[in-house]
């Protein structure tokens, strides 16, 4: 059984001898210079002619693919398919399958861009950034000097952060407001695994603030006594979006419109007073825009 020989894919020059048949299985073959039989049942299996072996001499000459095309057998040889041709190489009948894999797993990693902020020092020259810094900490006008440094160390904090770690580690921490899409009240984004839910939160949250910035707006462009808003009717719309607070104000006449979802002033309530401003000859202050208090310092 010296003559028999089977592939070993260990062994880079093709075939190897090796012992891998019975004295009493397949005939011997006992002549070195001629690995062919005709007649007999020859070791190997591709062999040429008629040779009653498990491959019959139609494959003579023929290769045979394996492994999904990467192992192609002859009847002389045994070749590995190199991996980097496998790239395009759907196309191929043989290959087609070790292909798609191939170019699947070899495409590039996702890239997500992440947000990069300037660093305090470079956000001190953006525009309009005294306004926005003022409107962000609730004060009435921009700083200056030393009150400014303060009001920066509130909103950053003492040490000198990387903005845009604080920037997404503030962004986590955030909680829904109110119930939404599933999603109940108090929840931190960072809890919401869910991408396209979070996208679409957001998106609410963005109309929803720029309904409320617009607001006041409409009321100053309006003439009308009615789109002056009185203290207690401000106070009730501050809660609008939040049945809670909404709640806490009953007192001063607000209830809570699960409709519509705003906070309003009760109508006796604001027919009582409007009668008694009439009385005393009151008039009414008119309504302050706050779209800088809706502002957001990056």
């Amino acid at each position: 059984v010296q003559n028999c020989k089977a592939v070993d894919l260990d062994e880079k020059a093709g075939w190897a001898e090796k012992q891998v048949h019975k004295p009493d299985g397949y005939k011997r073959k006992t002549d070195k210079n001629n690995l062919w039989s005709t007649n007999a049942k020859g070791c190997k299996i591709h062999g040429g002619g008629n040779n009653n072996g498990p491959v019959e001499s139609a494959t003579y000459g023929a290769n045979n693919h394996v492994a999904m095309g990467l192992i192609s057998l002859s009847s002389t040889d045994a070749q590995l398919t190199d991996l980097s041709s496998l790239a395009g190489a759907e196309g191929d009948s043989k290959k087609r399958h070790a292909a798609k894999a191939f170019n699947k797993l070899s495409q590039p990693a996702l890239v997500i861009n992440t947000i990069e902020l300037p660093d305090i020092n470079a956000l001190k020259n953006l525009a309009n950034f005294d306004a926005t810094l003022a409107a962000a900490v609730g004060a009435s006008k921009p700083f200056s000097g030393q009150e400014k440094e303060q009001a920066m160390e509130k909103l950053y904090g003492s040490k000198d952060p990387d903005p845009t770690t604080m920037f997404w580690k503030k962004l986590k921490t955030i909680k829904l407001a109110e119930d939404s899409h599933g999603v109940t009240k108090g929840t931190q984004l960072d809890e919401i695994s869910n991408l396209p839910l979070l996208t679409e939160l957001e998106t609410n949250y963005t109309i929803k603030k720029a309904i409320q910035r617009n607001s006041p707006t409409a009321a100053d462009a309006c003439n009308c006594s009615s789109a002056q808003q009185k203290p207690e009717e401000k106070l009730c719309n501050e809660a609008t979006g939040d049945e809670d607070k909404c709640n806490d104000l009953k007192e001063k006449g607000c209830i809570f419109n699960r409709n519509t979802k705003k906070c309003e002033l009760n109508k006796d309530v604001k027919a009582q007073l409007e009668k008694a401003n009439q009385e005393t000859g009151e008039n009414d202050g008119k309504a302050t825009n706050t779209t800088g208090s809706n502002s957001i310092v990056i």
